[in-house]
């Protein structure tokens, strides 16, 4: 029951949460970050915070983020109220017009309100041990099986439509399921829910429907909307693209990989990558030498790395996954062959997806690579990049199949796996100059201390930004409390309580004296059935005889009282 009430106020407190987030402007801003400084009031209150978000968010994705959007009855596509909320905020903002319920001055505020929702999330993803130098890590990677909770194959399984709400008892489950685990895998299932659902609704606002993404306007729009940055939250996150990239990276590297969602999110990252390297051209021009890890294009050159590399780690597990399912029969994994052949062709659509990620940023930032990457790992990616394939396997397949099959066998996807720890930072044998030296490239090695800062840096500033919001609700509660309404209603709750603490006592003197006098009626009761009660083998006091008729009330009655008996012996 009390998880039941629980649930029912957090049900309650999102639906309240959301609507404030629809009004826009500094209201929702303000109440989403006290909603993130609360944690601090009790113990468990980062997991309370990751309900709150996981709740909020999916509100949002279903009813839509704009207030004034007109309910309708019958069936109704998919998201339809986020994708109207979409087409009314794009339109405003591109036209510069008041269109439908929301001007350009209020389209531009919700989008505002949702940079501050994505930034909050991210830092709360990132503070729960998923930042970019941990997921590097194999201690913190999802086991090479049949995920404990979700039952994904090498991964987190989501469903292929939205993703839906956790209550207290899914969250605690999975924690005590994990509970011996590491403080990624507990809150794995829940980070991963988060990142799927907060890019899911910011996908209707980048790549909307109202506009057509094959006209370079579309593009110019989502990249506009992208290379701002939330100053609210510190300024280590960089521009909202970088925080997008890195929640990619988090369901890269923790979905199956054999999923609906792991396919969407290769396909965004991919598009992300393009505007991300569309960013570092601007600075190059600008800073007028293309060199790597400079000072204007550092932190996007350290994503591109990490985008590289988690890319690489995935195309190994899809290579995996994909000789597993091949190799063992479809009752291991799947109900039926049907199922199998799809989760093979997705397997393939993905790792042709991250073939085309490496394939981007090895054409547009080739420095980055050089830089960071060994000769022996740079030499196998651009032999397994130039690759073709030929012959009699290209007559009995298609060249496309064919060619994302010789990349997964190629030696830089299944070589260059190991990773040691240095300075608690992995050191992946890509950055080693050499298989026997094993010593760490300078850059590389740079890049991952980097990447590690950064997260830290991350967590450290949304901590000092809800430091205000958290003071305001302290001085606002200590405001409150001064007050001489709050002393009055001190005064009746203690009244109350004094009233109904004598009543108390008094219906527990009532309860004993009505207890008693029930319990000495009972004892007199029994007394006197217990006279009237004669027993058979006692023949002193009563004789018996076999009955011949039944009783008033139509009984058979075995053996009756024999009222007329004559002792014999004294006869």
């Amino acid at each position: 029951r009390l998880q039941a009430r629980f649930n029912l106020a957090l049900k309650l407190y999102s639906n309240l949460l959301a609507h404030c987030f629809r009004k826009g402007g500094e209201k929702g801003i303000a109440a989403i970050e006290q909603v993130a400084s609360l944690e601090r009031v009790c113990v468990n209150g980062h997991d309370v915070v990751c309900l709150v978000l996981n709740h909020l968010l999916f509100e949002l994705i279903d009813k839509g983020t704009v207030d004034s959007i007109r309910s309708k009855t019958g069936h109704l596509e998919s998201n339809w109220y986020l994708k109207e909320s979409s087409r009314i905020v794009t339109m405003a903002i591109v036209t510069h017009s008041p269109s439908g319920s929301a001007d350009s001055a209020f389209a531009v505020s919700q989008w505002q309100g949702l940079r501050h929702l994505a930034a909050v999330t991210g830092s709360v993803i990132t503070k729960s041990g998923f930042g970019m130098g941990d997921l590097l890590d194999y201690r913190n990677q999802p086991p090479p099986s049949l995920e404990a909770v979700t039952g994904g194959l090498y991964g987190v399984r989501l469903p292929e439509q939205n993703v839906g709400s956790l209550t207290a008892i899914d969250l605690g489950s999975t924690i005590s399921v994990q509970g011996e685990g590491s403080i990624q895998d507990q809150y794995r299932r829940i980070c991963v829910m988060l990142t799927a659902q907060i890019l899911t609704l910011l996908d209707a606002f980048i790549f909307p429907d109202s506009l057509d993404a094959s006209l370079p306007a579309s593009q110019l729009h989502g990249l506009a909307l992208v290379r701002g940055s939330e100053g609210r939250l510190g300024l280590a996150q960089g521009p909202i693209l970088a925080a997008l990239i890195r929640m990619s990276l988090v369901l890269i590297c923790n979905l199956e990989p054999s999923g609906v969602k792991f396919l969407q999110c290769c396909s965004r990252l991919r598009c992300f990558l393009h505007w991300g390297l569309e960013l570092i051209r601007e600075s190059v021009a600008m800073a007028g030498y293309s060199a790597a890890f400079h000072d204007l294009t550092a932190p996007i050159d350290r994503l591109v790395l990490a985008t590289i590399l988690h890319s690489h780690r995935a195309l190994a597990r899809c290579a995996a996954v994909l000789r597993d399912v091949e190799q063992s029969s479809f009752r291991k994994y799947f109900r039926d062959e049907d199922s199998r052949k799809k989760n093979i062709k997705r397997l393939l659509r993905v790792s042709f997806e991250l073939r085309e990620i490496v394939v981007t940023a090895f054409r547009g930032r080739n420095e980055v690579l050089r830089a960071s990457l060994s000769h022996e790992a740079f030499e196998a990616l651009q032999r397994a990049l130039e690759h073709q394939v030929s012959g009699n396997r290209m007559k009995r397949i298609s060249s496309k199949e064919a060619t994302i099959r010789a990349f997964l066998q190629s030696n830089w996807v299944s070589g260059f796996q190991d990773v040691k720890v240095q300075d608690d930072l992995p050191v992946l044998e890509t950055f080693n100059q050499g298989v026997r030296q094993k010593i760490p490239s300078n850059r590389g090695y740079l890049a991952m201390e980097e990447l590690s800062d950064e997260a830290t840096e991350i967590v450290l500033e949304f901590n000092r930004a809800l430091n205000s919001a958290f003071m305001g609700y302290c001085e606002d509660q200590k405001n409150w409390a001064e007050t001489d309404a709050v002393r009055d209603l001190e005064y009746d709750g203690d009244t109350t309580v004094k009233r109904f603490s004598s009543r108390f006592r008094a219906d527990l003197v009532d309860s004993a004296k009505f207890a008693a006098a029930r319990g000495a009626a009972a004892q007199s009761r029994w007394k006197a059935i217990e006279r009237k009660i004669t027993e058979l083998w006692d023949s002193d006091k009563a004789h018996w005889k076999l009955a011949r008729h039944t009783d008033v009330l139509g009984r058979r009655i075995l053996l009756t009282r024999n009222r007329n008996f004559d002792d014999h012996q004294q006869a």
